[in-house]
């Protein structure tokens, strides 16, 4: 077996540490969506602290229903289900700090496009969609591992990247994913205990665009603005006209030069 290129789940459960985060692991060889499947066992009762891999995800979805390009045995599709919170839209921006600070071990300069994607060299590398199930949470998860460029579909290839392109080498995935379970874990223990905020100093070293002018998008509506904060509940702050705006959600782009 090569175990940089196949995930094993019994290497899997010992490199990840027993917490709440992930305390069943579940294999799968190909499935549509791991979040979809993580809502059919939630309609089964199953309790929180479960992760599901799949090694090949034919239907990956994004945010708005958007698809998520997955290629099979070189990404990584995983969904965590746990408990259902009120600040539920928090735990994007916890699992995108998650990803970032554990990719520090592989490649240098990730960051996190709010609310829930995860950046390289100007590239997306890794997205974020949770969604409430019942009274669970399924916090599903793509990353680009060891594709190259042409692995990439034509319409996405100057706008994706993988940690393969940005380190120039074949990477671990089992080593990738325990590193980002565990991060999270440890995380979640911290944000149950004091919030967001207890992230905040360390967040704002990682935000995308933060300082710049930038247009955020929603429902046809947009705003523009410099982005200059985020608040403790995960919102994204602009400043527009000398006054600061929060929004709760949206499509993050950098303004055009005029």
């Amino acid at each position: 077996m090569n175990t940089i290129l196949e995930l094993h789940p019994v290497r899997l459960f010992r490199m990840i540490e027993a917490g709440i985060a992930a305390r069943k692991i579940v294999l799968f060889d190909i499935v549509d969506s791991t979040n979809l499947i993580g809502s059919r066992i939630v309609r089964r009762a199953c309790g929180s602290g479960t992760l599901l891999i799949a090694d090949s995800q034919q239907e990956g979805r994004g945010r708005k229903n958007r698809t998520w390009f997955s290629a099979s045995g070189k990404s990584l599709a995983f969904s965590l289900i746990v408990e259902a919170v009120d600040n539920q839209p928090e735990l994007n921006i916890l699992m995108a700090y998650s990803i970032v600070k554990a990719l520090d071990r592989f490649v240098e300069g990730s960051m996190i496009k709010w609310p829930n994607d995860v950046y390289l060299g100007g590239r997306k590398a890794a997205g974020i969609l949770s969604e409430v199930s019942g009274n669970r949470v399924v916090i599903g998860v793509g990353m680009n591992i060891n594709e190259t460029e042409e692995d990439f579909p034509l319409e996405i290839r100057d706008l994706a990247t993988s940690l393969r392109i940005a380190k120039g080498s074949v990477l671990d995935r089992g080593v990738i994913l325990s590193s980002v379970v565990n991060a999270f874990d440890r995380n979640l223990v911290e944000w149950k205990k004091r919030g967001l905020r207890s992230f905040r100093d360390r967040l704002m070293n990682r935000l995308l665009y933060l300082g710049s002018m930038v247009v955020l998008s929603n429902g046809g509506r947009s705003a523009q603005g410099r982005y200059v904060d985020i608040t403790d509940e995960g919102r994204i702050v602009l400043e527009i006209n000398g006054e600061r705006n929060s929004f709760p959600s949206g499509d993050l782009s950098l303004k055009e030069a005029e």
